[in-house]
């Protein structure tokens, strides 16, 4: 699967330092594989309402960034595929990922540790990145 994120994100768009790509037909077809993937176990997916970060903030930022910096080689976490947007209504962060599902409960950890009251003085102050 790493080779086939890395052709994935092979050539990524920047979008004001975010990573995105064109929606299409191939994407169609990467979002069949991957659901397939999922319902055979080869992979998981997790969803994850991080309530204490709200779009277009600070903490929002830098939560998006730290997980496109996770997509970089040499990350501790490993790669994955993913999308971050907000709830619409209530501005909450929305992170959907899907990797081995070997590393669903690391992914899960993750994820869980960044939904606390004090994002910014736990993860934002130069402490801790992953």
């Amino acid at each position: 699967m790493n080779e086939a994120l890395d052709a994935h994100y092979e050539t990524p768009e920047e979008f004001g330092g975010m990573v995105g790509h064109v929606y299409g037909v191939d994407f169609e077809r990467f979002e069949h594989h991957r659901d397939a993937l999922v319902e055979i176990g080869v992979i998981s997916h997790i969803f994850q309402r991080l309530d204490n970060i709200k779009a277009d903030t600070p903490e929002y930022k830098h939560l998006s960034r730290t997980l496109v910096n996770c997509l970089k080689d040499g990350s501790p976490v490993p790669k994955f595929v993913g999308e971050f947007t907000w709830d619409d209504k209530s501005g909450v962060m929305k992170v959907e990922v899907w990797c081995y599902s070997k590393h669903e409960s690391q992914w899960a950890t993750f994820l869980d540790r960044r939904n606390v009251n004090d994002y910014e003085s736990t993860f934002m102050d130069g402490n801790q990145i992953y």
